[in-house]
């Protein structure tokens, strides 16, 4: 009996330890030029001096989710967005680069870079404020 009392109780206490996650469900829907995005990936950021690491997931069907386990913490963050382009002939790796006209260029991602890497998108995600995103993106 007192063995199973302490086991409920180790129980109790690890579940309590690893908890859901620290961070915070996020979720909305991401447009490229008025429609929605069909697939990527959403980037959050986090701001110099935010202590917490950048998430990502997923965008299907012009809509992304984070839940608490993988959500971002509180914080601000800059927000980038990468459409799932077709990867071109021959390039097995697309973070590779290819060479054009003696230049070393990286595959196009069809989403402006305004919205990615050079990404003019922010967002403050608060433990009691808002916790959905729109992103209107256009292509290049």
């Amino acid at each position: 009996m007192l063995r199973a009392r302490f086991l409920s109780l180790l129980l109790l206490v690890l579940t309590t330890l690893i908890g859901c996650g620290d961070g915070i469900p996020v979720s909305g829907k991401v447009t490229l030029d008025g429609e929605p995005l069909a697939a990527g990936v959403i980037k959050f950021v986090p701001a110099a001096g935010v202590d917490a690491p950048t998430t990502s997931t997923s965008i299907t069907d012009g809509g992304y989710a984070f839940g608490s386990s993988d959500g971002p913490s509180a914080g601000i963050y800059a927000v980038e967005i990468y459409r799932d382009d077709p990867v071109p002939e021959g390039l097995d790796d697309p973070a590779t680069f290819l060479e054009q006209e003696g230049k070393l260029v990286q595959p196009p991602n069809s989403v402006a870079p305004q919205f990615n890497r050079r990404t003019i998108l922010k967002v403050e995600v608060t433990a009691s404020g808002e916790t959905e995103f729109d992103f209107q993106t256009a292509s290049r």
